[in-house]
């Protein structure tokens, strides 16, 4: 505990506070949090003595594969296995991944999960677990959503590994719990317990990596950032969305964020549902322009900073405006 808190008195807590809120058997938290860090330092350890404490057999402890809960063939059955646990551990993700945010979302609610198991009908289970994801990458996400950005808690973990070294013991963690399981789990029910009383300590380091993190996924955040400024009233401006999305692209260029945007409609239909986008209202028509024969996507209530180029102007300039 003291390694992989980094000897952090709010980590090392923080940490007890998480294996309380999973021995309590409510999702009523609806977090999901992620050991970030290189193997070999501890976390697989640690979680596995933490679940195996709880009772892998026939007790509230699982250990579920990450595929669950990333994009890939695996994904529909697996969250099955969630049903009745109460601390999840998934396994270690060693590789470049994105996650199932419809799965995430639904498995990190305070309600209920539906589930679907290989020669039964589906069915809903109610969400008693807090899962525990660890590995050297956080999966990315294709668009930033607010319900997800309120739940994910990176806990990056640094240190020295020791894997595949001299003091790399194998099985580490089963002569762990069957030496000391009854006094750890001891240890958990009295986090449990200051849980109940205090909830959760998110600790500042988790909530920066956490926010940094988002901020790297978010490119389209970023832009709008650096090029978007509001307008509001009834004449408010207007830019084209083609202008809109040959800006990005420039943008990413310069900036150094060279991922493509995409093809300008399935972009616009991203960048629609952005969180800045929605808070400001921005609204996506089609509308004429002065002196031409044919109807642009332009979107209302935003101009381009620092004066860039719009042809589409003020909203008093178009004409037959229709919804997009």
């Amino acid at each position: 505990m003291t390694r992989v808190g980094m000897g952090e008195a709010d980590s090392i807590e923080g940490i007890y506070r998480i294996f309380g809120l999973s021995a309590s058997g409510t999702g009523q938290e609806q977090k999901l949090f992620f050991f970030e860090g290189i193997g070999g330092v501890g976390v697989t350890t640690l979680l596995e003595v933490a679940v195996h404490c709880l009772g892998m057999t026939h007790g509230y402890g699982k250990v579920i594969s990450h595929k669950a809960f990333v994009k890939g063939n695996a994904e529909r059955f697996l969250p099955a296995d969630l049903q009745d646990a109460w601390m999840v551990i998934a396994s270690e993700i060693e590789k470049r991944e994105e996650w199932a945010m419809s799965t995430v979302k639904q498995a990190t609610s305070s309600g209920t999960m539906p589930i679907e198991e290989k020669g039964f009908q589906g069915r809903a289970v109610p969400v008693t677990w807090q899962i525990l994801m660890q590995g050297n990458e956080v999966p990315h996400t294709g668009a930033l959503d607010k319900a997800f950005m309120q739940r994910l808690i990176i806990i990056p973990v640094t240190g020295k590994s020791i894997r595949d070294t001299a003091e790399d013991i194998k099985s580490y963690s089963k002569q762990v719990y069957e030496r000391e399981g009854p006094a750890i789990l001891g240890k958990i029910l009295e986090a449990r317990l200051r849980y109940r009383q205090s909830g959760l300590i998110i600790p500042k380091r988790w909530r920066d990596r956490t926010d940094t993190y988002f901020g790297l996924m978010d490119t389209d955040g970023l832009w709008i950032r650096d090029n978007i400024e509001w307008s509001e009233g009834p004449d408010r401006e207007t830019v084209t969305v083609m202008e809109l999305w040959e800006n990005r692209k420039e943008w990413g260029l310069a900036t150094g964020h060279t991922g493509n945007p995409g093809a300008v409609h399935s972009w616009s239909e991203k960048i629609r549902q952005h969180p800045a986008i929605l808070e400001h209202e921005i609204e996506f028509k089609r509308a004429r322009l002065p002196g031409d024969k044919n109807k642009t996507a332009i979107a209302i209530g935003l101009k381009l900073r620092d004066g860039a180029r719009s042809s589409a102007g003020h909203l008093s300039v178009v004409s037959d405006i229709e919804n997009f």
